[in-house]
């Protein structure tokens, strides 16, 4: 009888295991992951290696955001330089930086792969590596 509780944690944690094993090829260098605060959604920021721009910064750059529970990729966004993902702490939103010349950038609120809005955010002055969230993911702050 001891050894029942251990074969089925056995069985159990190798259908656990299995059932999470997903890969997936992206045309792209990952550069960031930024997973939801409730786990539904998964940001993927990443660029195409060009021989001819230095690293990322003049290079294609996009943001794909997957569904855990389906596995679906979805290509949400599309930019050229290094494009920052901040997800929210809770629930399924993160803002998005895009690159925009002469400045850091402008950002945009997502909700799961969906556009919300662009947030009235000045990238003058502000670095998007320094933009957060509060913990109860009301508000940003920088």
């Amino acid at each position: 009888m001891k050894r029942l509780p251990a074969v089925l944690f056995a069985l159990w944690s190798f259908a656990a295991s299995a059932a999470v094993e997903r890969s997936y090829g992206l045309p792209c260098e990952v550069a960031s992951i930024a997973p939801s605060g409730d786990g539904r959604i998964v940001w993927i920021a990443c660029f195409l290696p060009s021989h001819g721009a230095p690293y990322m910064f003049q290079s294609p750059s996009m943001v794909y955001a997957m569904d855990t529970s389906t596995g679906r990729l979805v290509q949400v966004v599309k930019s050229v330089g290094v494009i920052t993902v901040t997800a929210a702490p809770i629930g399924g939103k993160a803002i998005i930086v895009l690159p925009e010349e002469h400045s850091n950038g402008r950002a945009w609120l997502y909700d799961g792969s969906a556009a919300a809005g662009q947030l009235p955010l000045d990238f003058s002055f502000i670095n998007p590596y320094f933009v957060v969230w509060t913990a109860d993911a009301e508000r940003v702050m920088f």
